[in-house]
């Protein structure tokens, strides 16, 4: 062998090596003396024709790495490098799964891993938002409950552990559960009634959605992404701010044992009253107590009532009194994903005095 069929071996056993890691080989590297034909499957092209014709050893070279048969031109090389890396990719062209949100659903709170508000309160539009990593562990089925309202007491089923892992909390059922970690990759995307549209990313610390959004639309349709996942609704309104509301704490807020909120219900159509938003109060326990203990009531927006017992008022009613949070006139929609429920909110909120009615 003369020393430009050495030279051509050495840089082929180059090439072959340098596209090795795309998982294919560069052809035969033999050096027998039979002439072979090019290659074709692999998608080498033609032989070299400067190769000289006489030499078999140069012609068989040629042959098997044609790519390389031009020392000074590595464009070839390169070229098979980059159109390789779209197949070691495939998470690159993954199609992210998306879900439609149901109108009118909810989350179990055992089961809820994110939460968006899109608050139209006082003519100005606010946004208010986080997705986290998996549901909370301080949740579980409510205490007491009846057809209005539900009682969520945190009282874990067992001793809790003395000590849990930093990256873990008590939970409800008493062990020790990994705690949840907000998703800062979030992208929440409004769209309104004249297709205008807005964008807000979550906080990259946080993971908190917020923003005042500067749609005119009052009617808007939302895309949540998160981790793979997409949460598509349905364009939505805002309700409208509800009349006369109104309310009686009997027992005062130290000792409560029935509140009673009123409001004037919507326009009704055809004589029947509108179903399709609800009235909606989270009661959360005394903040000097802090904790997953809470009330929510949720009732028809036409029924222009809500009555909460009082056996759901008093555990709330620690140290300093009961914390009434007000109302919101709010419609609903919800979405199962692989990682958890979100629910998605479009309210304004009201925030009736409360009259208190004591007896002696």
């Amino acid at each position: 062998m003369n020393a430009r069929s050495l030279a051509l071996l050495a840089l082929s056993t180059t090439v072959a090596i340098a596209c090795g890691d795309d998982g294919k080989t560069s052809g035969d590297t033999s050096t027998t003396t039979t002439t072979t034909a090019p290659d074709t499957s692999s998608g080498d092209v033609a032989p070299d024709t400067n190769v000289d014709d006489t030499n078999v050893d140069d012609t068989t070279v040629a042959d098997t790495n044609a790519d390389a048969t031009n020392a000074d031109d590595t464009s070839v090389d390169t070229t098979q490098a980059d159109t390789s890396e779209p197949s070691d990719s495939s998470d690159d062209t993954k199609e992210p799964s998306t879900v439609q949100a149901v109108k009118g659903a909810r989350c179990a709170l055992a089961d809820r891993v994110g939460l968006i508000e899109i608050d139209g309160s006082f003519g100005s539009l606010n946004v208010n938002g986080k997705v986290f990593d998996r549901p909370s562990p301080f949740y579980g089925d409510p205490a007491l409950s009846d057809a209005s309202c539900s009682f969520y007491e945190f009282v874990p089923a067992a001793p809790c552990p003395a000590t849990c892992a930093e990256d873990e909390v008590c939970g409800i059922s008493g062990a020790c559960s990994k705690a949840q970690l907000p998703l800062t990759d979030a992208r929440l995307v409004l769209t309104d009634d004249s297709a205008a549209s807005q964008t807000l990313t979550a906080d990259a610390q946080t993971g908190d959605i917020y923003g005042s959004p500067t749609l005119s639309g009052r009617t808007l349709a939302v895309q949540l992404s998160f981790g793979g996942q997409v949460v598509e609704s349905e364009p939505i309104t805002i309700p409208a701010d509800l009349g006369d509301t109104s309310g009686v704490l009997e027992g005062g807020y130290e000792a409560p044992t029935h509140l009673t909120i009123n409001w004037t219900a919507p326009s009704a159509i055809i004589g029947v009253p509108r179903v399709d938003s609800s009235v909606f109060t989270h009661i959360p326990i005394n903040h000097h107590a802090g904790g997953p203990t809470f009330t929510e009531c949720q009732v028809g927006a036409g029924l222009g009532v809500m009555d909460v017992d009082g056996s759901m008022l008093a555990p709330l009613a620690v140290i300093t009194g009961l914390e009434f949070q007000g109302i919101e006139h709010v419609r609903f929609a919800a979405a199962d994903t692989a990682e958890g429920c979100v629910e998605i909110r479009w309210l304004i909120q009201e925030y009736p005095s409360l009259t208190e009615s004591t007896s002696e």
